[in-house]
């Protein structure tokens, strides 16, 4: 995946979302999930890939989602970044969101749960 996938419309693009959420499913769904709780009972707009995404393209789906937040919370918990070390080529999920995240100028907001950088 390269640079381009990420910046083709972003200074065009309406950012109608309050908060994308982003998080490791084999350990972050649940405090995923209750952030959403919490932010939606605030009135804020959230993006939980879980409810969020029509059927479909899920690559491109979840991509425009991001470009659509103003902010983008990062739900770091244990092993969450293990695998964006050295993934230069941006094969995995989170390693690619946060790219986009960064590319669509969101807020980038980290959430730590007995989060340990690799």
């Amino acid at each position: 995946m390269s640079r381009e996938d990420f910046s083709y419309s972003e200074e065009s693009l309406e950012k109608n979302l309050d908060v994308f959420i982003s998080y490791r499913r084999s350990n972050g769904s649940q405090l995923a999930s209750l952030l959403k709780v919490h932010l939606e009972l605030r009135d804020y707009t959230v993006f939980l890939d879980v409810v969020g995404l029509e059927a479909g393209k899920f690559d491109n789906n979840l991509l425009q989602s991001i470009r659509s937040s103003k902010n983008f919370i990062l739900v770091c918990t244990a092993g969450a970044m293990d695998r964006c070390e050295g993934d230069i080529d941006q094969k995995d999920w989170i390693h690619k969101e946060i790219a986009c995240a960064l590319n669509s100028q969101c807020n980038i907001i980290p959430v730590f749960d007995n989060f340990v950088m690799p």
